[in-house]
């Protein structure tokens, strides 16, 4: 049966409005040590194609930290005022909240960085150009002279 245009931003609207209401009774879990090694392999920043290289060492931060599955190191590569879904909110808190509890997106993420980048001093998007309708876009804009992710979204 096919699903209505409006579900899918409906249904981030209520997880984000269920998270708002019982994040107040989160309790914060004990911070651990975790060892770091240097023998890690890092992505190459020139990868993703037809970038800034500012914006390509950011790629490169994202794509490790997506495939370690750091989500601090995630949470630093976002916008405060993030769009992580059409109709759902805005605001890398709760985009934070919904990835981790569901990684479909995260995975979608990985995949889109695996195609090729594009885009000019002022934005860069993955895929470059026009995302396919059904498929995610990411956008990344220099904020205070810092590349960010200012949009994640499954385009219409």
């Amino acid at each position: 049966m096919a699903r209505p245009s409006w579900l899918e931003g409906r249904t981030d609207a209520l997880l984000y409005a269920i998270y708002n209401r019982i994040k107040a009774y989160a309790v914060p879990m004990k911070e651990t040590e975790v060892a770091t090694t240097d023998d890690v392999k890092r992505t190459d920043p020139t990868a993703f194609g037809a970038v800034p290289a500012p914006a390509g060492k950011q790629l490169a931060v994202l794509k490790d930290a997506l495939a370690a599955r750091d989500y601090t190191a995630l949470r630093g590569q976002l916008a405060d005022d993030v769009v992580w879904s059409l109709g759902g909110g805005s605001g890398a808190d709760g985009a934070m909240a919904l990835w981790q509890a569901d990684p479909e997106p995260l995975d979608a993420m990985t995949k889109v960085l695996a195609a090729r980048c594009g885009g000019d001093a002022r934005k860069v998007t993955c895929p470059a150009g026009a995302a396919a309708a059904g498929s995610y876009q990411l956008t990344l804009e220099p904020r205070a002279g810092v590349w960010r992710i200012t949009s994640f979204v499954k385009t219409e």
